[in-house]
């Protein structure tokens, strides 16, 4: 049974494993993966890297997320806690209110939790620049990220 809304049109069927450590639960694409800006946009809310979203959940060089109740949105979930280093970053305007921007341009990835732990947003930062034009007023915990840094941000968006 086909359903209309189901697109089936940019998928790979392959022989060949073109995801980083599937075994190890990294499904991100490889460099080389013709996974890589092969997708279609579904949602222009969406961010992505290139020229289109790559095929399936996971964005190369995007968010590696876990699902279930004690997930982590994080980049760096190959690398053990103890290589993670604080960098003493800091934001400004705070209390913000269309935007907040970094003291450092060093971080890519961001995620915005509420203060008992529901992730709201997550993206790109741009520039250092982090948009917060769809988020709630109230306080938020706003957690960045970079190779070989992780930073956690108290936010009171007004």
């Amino acid at each position: 049974m086909s359903e209309n809304w189901l697109l089936v049109s940019n998928n790979i069927s392959s022989t060949i494993d073109y995801l980083s450590n599937r075994f190890n639960f990294n499904f991100m694409p490889t460099a080389s993966s013709p996974l890589i800006d092969a997708g279609i946009i579904v949602d222009t809310q969406l961010e992505y890297f290139g020229i289109a979203p790559d095929i399936g959940a996971y964005e190369r060089s995007g968010v590696n997320w876990e699902t279930g109740p004690y997930s982590r949105e994080d980049i760096m979930l190959s690398v053990p806690d103890e290589i993670m280093q604080s960098t003493g970053i800091s934001c400004f305007p705070n209390p913000a209110y269309s935007h907040i921007q970094l003291s450092s341009d060093d971080f890519n990835i961001f995620s915005i939790y509420t203060t008992s732990g529901k992730i709201i947003s997550h993206g790109v930062i741009n520039n250092g620049r982090i948009n917060m034009q769809q988020v709630p007023k109230g306080m938020y915990i706003v957690h960045v990220f970079n190779y070989t840094a992780s930073e956690q941000l108290k936010v009171l968006k007004y």
